[in-house]
């Protein structure tokens, strides 16, 4: 999968894990307005007589507010400080799974982790649809726990749980290969500015209708690629677009005004 530019469309579920024990914590379902953004700390660094030396960054974190967007693979390098690799990874994974007859399910890829512990979380789904009563993997299934093959990917309940029950299991599943962009406590983001000429958006492309004249419609230096009869031309809200040559409205911008 390329990284460097995934559309979201919308992000409708979170699932939050402890950050130091890795356990699951909840899920936020239904999500709006959604956004991510990194955050740190920055203090000067001062010398004598108040001179600037250095910032001292520090207190990395992480706000997930609420907007849908366009994850970048170079934004998230800049703003990381770090670089994507290709390689071998673990990734977390959900399965919403339904116990059958024999009191089984199967989970959709091979768990991997410490043998005996590949699942990080079962919970059994309530009827509104919510995590409930959380069940313990264990070497057999008895009642509150569960036995898991990671060779068959098959879960193994007591007759406690009733076939049709709704289950939600967490784990982690192996990506042979994976972009993977690892956020080091001790590497800083770094820095990105925008060009004067693109500062205001679109209004340094408007242009008028000669001296002082209305918003016009500008024809490019370009053709339109693949046409014989189409031009590339700036709108007047100063949008990029392309237009017959023979529409009427369209003007030639002049290099220089003699007079």
């Amino acid at each position: 999968m390329n990284i460097s530019d995934i559309l979201i469309t919308s992000i409708e579920t979170l699932t939050a894990f402890d950050v130091a024990t890795g356990d699951y914590l909840y899920t936020l379902d239904e999500l709006q307005n959604v956004s991510i953004a990194n955050t740190q700390e920055t203090s000067e660094i001062t010398g004598k007589q108040g001179r600037k030396l250095a910032n001292l960054k520090r207190n990395k974190g992480v706000t997930i507010s609420g907007a849908s967007g366009i994850i970048s693979g170079g934004l998230m390098e800049s703003q990381t400080g770090s670089k994507f690799e290709t390689k071998a990874t673990d990734v977390m994974w959900t399965d919403y799974l339904e116990v059958d007859e024999s009191h089984k399910a199967n989970t959709r890829f091979k768990a991997v982790g410490t043998t005996g512990a590949e699942i990080v979380s079962l919970r059994l789904k309530a009827k509104d649809g919510t995590p409930d009563k959380a069940l313990e993997q264990d070497e057999s299934a008895e009642q509150g726990k569960f036995k898991y093959d990671p060779l068959t990917k098959e879960l193994e309940f007591s007759e406690d749980v009733q076939a049709g029950q709704e289950i939600i299991v967490q784990y982690k599943r192996k990506l042979k290969s994976a972009d993977v962009l690892v956020n080091e406590s001790d590497t800083y983001s770094g820095k990105a500015i925008q060009y004067p000429i693109f500062i205001g958006g679109s209004k340094h492309l408007i242009k008028g209708d000669g001296n002082g004249g209305a918003r016009t419609d500008w024809w490019e230096l370009s053709v339109h690629h693949g046409s014989a009869t189409n031009v590339c031309y700036v709108s007047t809200n100063g949008n990029a677009a392309t237009i017959s040559a023979a529409y009427t409205p369209i003007r030639a911008p002049l290099c220089f005004r003699i007079g």
